[in-house]
């Protein structure tokens, strides 16, 4: 009889040596099975609990006590059953892998080209707003506070952060004025109206990027860190092509 498929449910040789004696003889005591069908004694009991406990035998309440084999239908049920169990663990442990795969690929493009996310804003400060703090080249700033709450915005953080000993130009393009309480010396501050729209970030020392995200309809508050000097000059160009839009508009 063919039951070599059945150690994929973790049954060893001496397990299947018992299953296939009790198919043949349908009943028998503990010694009787490890005599004739070849299993040390030492090991006939664990491998009939551990087919009593897949469902496929069964102890009966007599003196010997007897091992008994299920039902034709009963048997074939509880093959299945271990089919299904077995299939369903895969499949889990299909979906973690994929999840697994998927978190660290995301971790590996991330520390590839430099991507750091805050997930809320206490994140946002701690960890982006910090390093914008040792800025050491001029800063763009452009924020709306329409596009985000007014809460979550730099114009409450950012004059903490700098000394008047910094000698950065901070140039702020805004619908909200901050240069009462910036100190910055070198604070270049340019109003825009409504009509303007857009993600707010800063830029600063060449590569950083900095991508706020907040919305109050979401809830979502948070940020993307990222360096890349060839996106950095980019958004630079679009900042200052807005800046001199800006300026005419005045």
């Amino acid at each position: 009889m063919q039951l070599e498929f059945l150690r994929r449910f973790n049954l060893n040789a001496y397990d299947l040596k018992a299953l296939e004696y009790l198919l043949a003889s349908g009943t028998a005591s503990a010694a009787a099975i490890a005599k004739e069908a070849d299993v040390p004694t030492s090991k006939i009991y664990s491998s009939l609990q551990k087919l009593e406990e897949l469902g496929l035998v069964f102890l009966e309440n007599s003196s010997p006590k007897r091992y008994t084999i299920v039902e034709n239908d009963q048997l074939v049920q509880a093959v299945a059953r271990l089919e299904q169990a077995s299939v369903n663990e895969f499949n889990q442990a299909l979906r973690q892998l994929a999840t697994d795969v998927v978190s660290l690929s995301s971790k590996r493009i991330q520390s590839q080209q430099g991507v750091s996310i805050a997930r809320n804003q206490a994140e946002y400060i701690d960890k982006h707003l910090e390093r914008l703090k040792s800025a050491k080249q001029n800063i763009y700033t452009y924020w709306l506070t329409s596009a985000n709450e007014p809460t979550f915005l730099d114009h409450t953080y950012l004059p903490l952060f700098f000394g008047n000993d910094r000698k950065l130009q901070h140039m702020i393009l805004s619908d909200k004025s901050v240069s009462a309480a910036h100190p910055l010396e070198r604070l270049i501050e340019l109003r825009m109206t409504q009509s303007n729209t857009g993600g707010n970030f800063h830029l600063w020392d060449g590569k950083y990027i900095l991508l706020v995200i907040g919305n109050s309809l979401t809830g979502i508050k948070g940020s993307m860190l990222i360096q890349d000097s060839e996106l950095y000059s980019q958004m630079v160009e679009g900042f200052m092509n807005i800046w001199y839009a800006a300026e005419i508009a005045l």
